[in-house]
């Protein structure tokens, strides 16, 4: 029985719980008066069949869950959002789970907007801060920005769209902080601007995707890593509602998937996540936070982590660090709790990675083909070197004992449409679409990137895998593993579109003369092919790399992809 057990909103899980909906609706029949509605959540609309019935907005559950980045608790035919306090209206209709949207919006921290059948979903400000030379504004919900730049006087500010600020707003100053001011308003009826004047005109990297729920925007060159805020000073913190978090607990919970730690604190945290390859280190950082009383002391049980601690940051602005040591690639989330002052974080094990790793069906995609080239450049055209590279790690993972589906074989030309739909074809595991980049700019840009879609942890973690596992062995320029959130708005076609984790490889640049050279060498050919297996056998848990713990080191900034 699910009831009173939270759930991710996870593909896995959908058909247990349409299941559960379905029988607790038994010989119930649908109400035969509705019309078609649509449902926004900050301006993305959500997918599926939305309908009204009743005065209530029905949208599929999986789709809001998804949109909204949060988890549900089904009981009977209710839902609850995690930290919500609430019940929500669940029903099954011809195979699809749905819930009242409005109470969704209530429950999950929005504000519910409807006119006839149209319902938008506005998020909340939950937090306003500088600190470290950052700016951080939470949100209840993901949301779509802008930043811009004004002079007389210099000021830096961001715009959130679809957003409601409860309250009048305010404004905090400092004559001795890099940022002399913070103003917080409601610029326009559903935006949000967040001003923050600073002393002289200072540059600005923006550290989000398009679309997130906590906006991060560095202030200076210098302090754009996770420990930037060890050599700042008391005076460089400024705050528009609340000042340095204590963080009152932090707990540990195993189950056979994965673990969660459930963080306390005295108000809203908005923790930055990131992670060390080369260790296998993932941790939380919370900016201006001092942890209350003694640190606890973790002692995993399971098979995922190896050990896990706290680490106070008390120089300059108090940071104060959780790592989990873990011993195999996992997929990572950050979420509510119960409140607003709780987040979770959930390491697990990625969909598709349990059991027997051998005889999953891996589908492998040479991006372009036919009549179309692909990026060319230094005598390069992109679709023969995927298709090489393909082909290679096909045999390299047929040896291993993989089932290895090629979208294409040969040169040919594929439609988009056609490369996903295969997927539904087999018994799909994972889905990697292999692509060699390039820009307007010849040989300005080198490396390896990995993209996969929005925020969803499985595919960034099967991302991350294969960026890791190539650089390490093929000696490219490390680009990192890339939301396609940060190319275009909705994310690229086969990695929006793919019903399994997948993730999009960029090898190289061919208009790069370095990259271009190595694309041509048989021998690099073959250890990428042999990397991109090892990624996806290392997701799937097959290779365990030798692992020493280490301090993790501050992580650099990434430029922005180029492609598709």
């Amino acid at each position: 029985m699910l009831s009173g057990k939270k759930i991710q909103p996870h593909r896995s899980i959908w058909p247990v719980l349409l299941a559960l909906l379905a029988t607790a609706g038994a010989g119930e029949s649908a109400p035969a008066a509705r019309v078609p509605a649509t449902v926004f959540i900050t301006g993305q609309q959500v997918a599926g069949p939305t309908f009204l019935e009743d005065g209530r907005v029905w949208a599929p559950a999986e789709a809001l869950a998804r949109a909204a980045g949060i988890e549900l608790q089904p009981s009977g035919k209710e839902f609850a959002v995690a930290g919500g306090g609430g019940t929500i209206p669940g029903r099954s209709e011809n195979g699809v789970a749905y819930a009242d949207a409005a109470a969704f919006a209530e429950a999950a921290g929005g504000v519910p907007r409807r006119s006839g059948g149209r319902l938008d979903i506005l998020a909340r400000v939950a937090d306003v801060r500088f600190a470290g030379g950052r700016l951080f504004v939470s949100c209840t919900l993901p949301v779509t920005y802008s930043v811009h730049r004004l002079t007389g006087p210099e000021r830096v500010y961001v715009d959130l769209d679809e957003v409601i600020l409860e309250g009048p707003g305010g404004e905090t100053r400092s004559e001795k902080a890099a940022v002399r001011a913070l103003r917080l308003s409601q610029y326009a009826p559903r935006t949000v601007r967040v001003a923050a004047e600073t002393a002289g005109r200072l540059p600005y990297t923006i550290q989000s995707p398009p679309r997130a729920r906590q906006v991060v925007i560095a202030l200076s060159s210098s302090d754009v890593g996770p420990a930037a805020g060890a050599a700042s000073g008391p005076a460089e913190v400024a705050t528009v509602r609340e000042g340095i978090r204590t963080v009152r607990s932090v707990r540990l919970e195993e189950a056979d998937d994965g673990v969660r730690f459930i963080v306390t604190a005295d108000g809203p945290v908005a923790p930055q996540e990131d992670r060390d390859p080369a260790t296998g280190q993932h941790w939380l950082d919370f900016e201006s936070a001092l942890l209350e009383g003694e640190a606890p002391e973790f002692r995993p049980q399971g098979g995922l982590l190896s050990a896990a601690r706290l680490v106070q940051f008390r120089a300059g602005v108090p940071r104060l660090r959780l790592v989990a040591q873990t011993r195999r690639v996992v997929a990572t989330r950050v979420a509510g709790g119960e409140g607003p002052n709780q987040i979770v974080w959930h390491l697990s094990i990625p969909e598709g990675a349990d059991g027997d790793w051998k005889r999953k069906v891996i589908i492998l995609d040479p991006g372009h083909g036919g009549r179309d080239t692909g990026a060319r450049g230094n005598g390069l055209n992109e679709k023969d070197v995927n298709l090489t590279i393909a082909r290679l790690a096909a045999e390299e993972g047929r040896k291993r004992g993989l089932d290895i589906v090629l979208t294409r074989d040969k040169d040919v030309e594929l439609t988009l449409r056609a490369r996903t739909d295969m997927i539904s074809r087999y018994d799909t595991t994972l889905f990697v679409s292999i692509h060699n980049n390039s820009n307007t700019r010849p040989n300005s840009v080198s490396g390896t990137e990995v993209y996969y879609h929005m925020q969803d942890p499985d595919s960034r973690a099967l991302a991350e895998a294969i960026h890791d596992q190539i650089v390490a062995q093929a000696g490219t320029k490390p680009r990192g593993a890339r939301s396609d959130s940060r190319l275009y708005s909705t994310g690229l076609f086969v990695l929006r579109n793919s019903r399994v984790p997948a993730a999009l490889v960029e090898v190289g640049y061919i208009n790069h003369s370095g990259d271009a050279a190595r694309l041509k060498d048989p021998a690099f050919l073959k250890t990428v092919a042999k990397a991109i297996i090892d990624g996806i056998v290392s997701y799937l848990g097959g290779l365990t790399l030798a692992r020493q713990p280490a301090e993790p080191a501050p992580v650099q900034d990434e430029g922005a992809g180029n492609k598709q």
